[in-house]
């Protein structure tokens, strides 16, 4: 009786063995698929990753260009209203009849006054967003100063803003 309980026990330490070497095994090949798993999202990541850094390369790129493109067309606007106005000036400096020199006189005073409009909205390099409590003090100082207004009327306006 005791060599059947031997026996029977040897039966299943064997059986018990062989299960756990088919687990190890399953273990085994768990562990490799994971590792090639692993291995495959790493690449993926490092893709995304060179993707995302060539990207942001680009965009950085297109920032700068842009940024060139707006400050040589600021130049251009500037180049192109100094001219007007060195024009209207020529023009008027060869009249005689001093009502048109007048009006020529009054129009280049125009154009300076929509040149200095420009310089103050692209002088902060930020034409986003411009103070508009600073850009209205600094344009009505400069057109009271090139129409003499200050010095016609003694009533003196005062615009006060919320900052």
């Amino acid at each position: 009786m005791l060599e059947e309980e031997v026996s029977l026990l040897n039966e299943e330490l064997q059986v018990s063995i062989e299960e756990l070497q088919v687990i190890a095994e399953e273990l085994e090949a768990s562990n490799a698929a994971l590792l090639e798993a692993n291995i495959h999202l790493e690449q993926q990541v490092a893709e995304r990753t060179a993707s995302l850094t060539k990207a942001l390369a680009e965009r950085d790129a297109l920032i700068q260009r842009k940024e060139l493109l707006i400050r040589e067309v600021d130049h251009r606007v500037k180049n192109s209203l100094q001219m007007a106005l060195s024009l209207l000036r020529i023009q008027a400096d060869k009249q005689a009849d001093s009502r048109i020199r007048q009006v020529l006189q009054t129009a280049g005073m125009r154009i300076q006054a929509i040149a200095q409009v420009h310089s103050l909205l692209y002088a902060s390099n930020n034409a986003e967003s411009v103070r508009f409590d600073d850009y209205l003090e600094e344009i009505c100082t400069f057109l009271g100063t090139t129409f003499d207004i200050g010095r016609q009327t003694s009533a003196r306006f005062t615009l006060t803003l919320p900052k």
